[in-house]
């Protein structure tokens, strides 16, 4: 599969496995009321969150000199994309909850010391694994 291609479907599956997670989610943010009401919003963020994901892949890309790292996914490269992840996913959270871009309602469950939310931290621990393993068995195809 071209890099091309490959991009093309990492970021489309990472859109929609993020799409759908910001949607489920989306209730233990504040100010949030209904479905359409944040769904422009969610959509943009999952965007981003594909190209995130694209992110990720590309890092690993380079610390392991391989791009096709993702055909057969090991140890090597799942611990790198969980740590990757984990930074990522805090260093937004604590980002925009410092700039008051967002704010968790009390349901949130919040991850001790860090304080940011288990959620958003858990997608991008979760989603790009999951992106990477349905990408892997398209390119067996």
């Amino acid at each position: 599969m071209k890099i091309l291609k490959l991009s093309l479907a990492i970021f489309v599956i990472a859109f929609v496995l993020n799409w759908i997670w910001e949607n489920l989610h989306a209730p233990f943010y504040g100010g949030y009321e209904n479905f359409f009401q944040f769904l422009p919003l969610i959509s943009i963020a999952s965007v981003w969150d594909g190209i995130i994901v694209l992110g990720i892949y590309a890092a690993i890309s380079a610390l392991l000199r391989d791009m096709s790292w993702i055909k057969q996914l090991n140890r090597v490269p799942v611990l790198i994309s969980i740590v990757l992840g984990l930074v990522v996913s805090v260093y937004i959270e604590t980002r925009a909850l410092g700039e008051g871009r967002w704010s968790y309602k009390a349901i949130m469950p919040i991850i001790p010391i860090l304080d940011v939310g288990l959620l958003p931290v858990l997608q991008m621990v979760v989603l790009p694994l999951a992106t990477f393993k349905l990408v892997s068995k398209i390119i067996k195809q």
